[in-house]
């Protein structure tokens, strides 16, 4: 059975957001406790609203989706064996197609993302107790 850890606000608005009607928001996180190694770690994006999630990185590193379909608006990343013990996750969304506008944040580090887009790690573990 998977357990949902929702990586809500505080998101921080990355300024240097270049594209027009597309922003970037960036979060840190802790490694959840407790994992194994036979455990399967997934983060999940799930867009609001006609957002459009343009591109994802974790700790640096581009990521791809494990799941997802054209047209659809969840994406899921296996990031198991990207996991730290400090991590930080880079989005980049899309408002182009949608009615929602760019965010507005002062202070840029209080961004409420849930407007354009829901973000949380799926644990799975077949590990019974």
């Amino acid at each position: 059975m998977a357990h949902r850890i929702r990586l809500a606000k505080p998101w921080q608005l990355d300024e240097s957001a270049p594209e027009p009607q597309t922003f970037a928001a960036i979060r840190r996180f802790h490694r959840p406790s407790g994992l194994s190694l036979e455990d399967r770690v997934w983060l999940e994006v799930q867009c609001a609203g006609g957002a459009k999630l343009i591109s994802i990185r974790l700790n640096g590193q581009v990521l791809k989706p494990e799941e997802s379909a054209e047209g659809h608006s969840t994406y899921r990343f296996l990031i198991s064996s990207q996991l730290e013990l400090f991590n930080e996750v880079w989005l980049r969304i899309s408002c182009l197609t949608s009615s929602l506008s760019l965010p507005n944040v002062i202070p840029s580090d209080r961004l409420d993302l849930s407007n354009w887009a829901e973000v949380a790690l799926l644990v799975d573990s077949d590990r019974r107790t």
